[in-house]
């Protein structure tokens, strides 16, 4: 990589070195010293001499900026293409155990559903699990608690309102925080009034229990 960098240092230096040459060799010959110097007939040389370094400093200027706004460019192209990245690798990070949420009680609009998702429209971990979340809540009764930016949001309600019940707005975070959710996503499956399974992504959520009815004798 250093020798690919020094490289390109030099064939950029002879580039512009040719180009600066090519600009400044016609003035040459008005230099003291040059055979072809005759101030009488073209006035004082030290005139040229200063237009000359005048010339070669603005090229060299002009080069750098150049440089410099390509190496901007091409960072901020990297930058773009791995913030994603770099987003879905924080978020999991502030992935948990869910298990301190397994038997914890709860009450009103969560505990009227079978499958709940608290999920934040602004990250790519939520949003990468929608559409797990909305083939489970397809013919069950799930609930959506949405967190995130109100463009994010709209988006996410467009997917999921065709099977789920939605709560955004101020009602989310503050639902969250009586539930007990210390991070996104999170899904519940609730069992008789109480969470009977958590877990970060849908994969690991298990499945509903079903129930066996055996015919009386």
């Amino acid at each position: 990589m250093k020798s690919l960098l020094c490289h390109g240092c030099v064939t950029t230096f002879e580039v512009v070195s040719g180009f600066v040459r090519f600009l400044y060799e016609p003035f040459l010959s008005f230099l003291p010293g040059s055979t072809a110097a005759h101030p009488d007939e073209n006035g004082d040389p030290s005139v040229l001499v200063s237009m000359t370094f005048l010339l070669v400093a603005v090229v060299v200027v002009g080069a750098l900026c150049l440089a410099d706004v390509l190496l901007t460019v091409t960072v901020l192209r990297r930058v773009r293409a791995q913030s994603a990245e770099i987003a879905a690798l924080q978020a999991s990070l502030k992935r948990y155990d869910t298990e301190v949420l397994v038997g914890r009680e709860v009450f009103g609009v969560v505990a009227a559903h079978d499958l709940v998702g608290f999920l934040d429209a602004s990250s790519p971990v939520s949003v990468a699990e929608v559409p797990r979340f909305t083939d489970k809540a397809t013919g069950a009764s799930a609930l959506a608690v949405i967190e995130g930016d109100p463009p994010d949001i709209k988006a996410l309600i467009a997917l999921l309102s065709p099977v789920a019940k939605i709560v955004v707005g101020n009602q989310a975070p503050a639902l969250a925080k009586i539930v007990g959710i210390p991070g996104f996503p999170t899904f519940l499956r609730i069992d008789d009034g109480r969470i009977g399974h958590a877990a970060t992504a849908m994969a690991d959520l298990a499945e509903p229990a079903t129930t066996v009815k055996i015919p009386s004798q």
